[in-house]
């Protein structure tokens, strides 16, 4: 079996491929409420979760809660039994990060705006299920 070639990267690509990758640069730069799927359910976003954990690690954090709980896209609100599935393989994986991605989460469930605690408690109800 021959492999395709490789397709061509964007220009950019050489510049963005010599900078650190950490939770902080992750949060600046991407704005999760702002959704190219409009609200449905999107298996790219997913991922990117995914990746987030894989590659940041129990350092993955600040960037779930924040994706999850503090600034969810429209996918996230609607599909937080699908999406909390990376937060519970960070606090099963990732064992640094289960305390504080568990007191991020029972902060939020005490949040005064009930969207908030809402997801909060459906998250941790996720991860209550993933990890028993």
């Amino acid at each position: 079996m021959t492999m395709p070639a490789q397709p061509p990267l964007a220009p950019s690509a050489k510049a963005w491929a010599t900078k650190p990758l950490d939770a902080a640069g992750i949060l600046a730069a991407i704005d999760p409420r702002v959704s190219f799927s409009a609200g449905v359910h999107s298996d790219a976003e997913l991922a990117v979760l995914w990746i987030v954990v894989d590659y940041l690690g129990a350092d993955a954090v600040p960037v779930l809660l924040d994706w999850l709980l503090a600034r969810p896209s429209p996918m996230v609100q609607s599909n937080m039994h699908v999406v909390g599935s990376p937060a519970a393989g960070l606090a099963k994986f990732f064992p640094a990060a289960k305390a504080p991605l568990l007191a991020g989460i029972a902060a939020a469930a005490n949040s005064s705006d009930p969207a908030t605690a809402g997801r909060a408690t459906s998250l941790q109800g996720t991860i209550d299920f993933e990890l028993h």
